[in-house]
């Protein structure tokens, strides 16, 4: 049985809670889930990342869907940034890239390095072939 949320658009339309009135306005096209499997991963590669990197100035975050715009918010990321970053073991450097979708390594103008591990699919949206 499908809900008929319109019952409660007066009350919300009251509150003028665009919040609210939104979230029931969504169609499952809208509607994300977390991809376990992909999320795993990327905690699996950050606590690793966080034992065998070592170096000057390091610093290792990371992102979960930062972006309101599919494709853009189904993917998270790693990155390291530092001027010097240590691997100290890179038999497991290489297994943790091999969990990412998508690697890059480039230098930045202040004379930092950046390394960055993408997960893509890393939330399914529902409506959607992956979904």
């Amino acid at each position: 049985m499908k809900e008929n949320f319109s019952d409660y658009s007066d009350f919300l339309d009251e509150e003028n809670s665009k919040e609210y009135k939104r979230f029931f306005e969504q169609t499952p096209e809208h509607i994300q889930m977390i991809n376990p499997d992909q999320l795993n991963k990327l905690q699996v590669a950050y606590d690793i990342l966080k034992i065998i990197t070592k170096g000057t100035g390091i610093n290792i975050d990371y992102r979960l869907n930062q972006s309101k715009n599919y494709p853009f918010n189904c993917v998270s990321s790693i990155t390291i940034t530092g001027r010097l970053i240590e691997i100290s073991s890179c038999e497991w450097f290489t297994k943790v890239s091999q969990l990412a979708n998508n690697i890059s390594v480039f230098p930045l103008t202040n004379g930092q390095v950046e390394y960055t591990l993408t997960f893509h699919k890393s939330m399914i949206t529902l409506g959607t072939k992956e979904g």
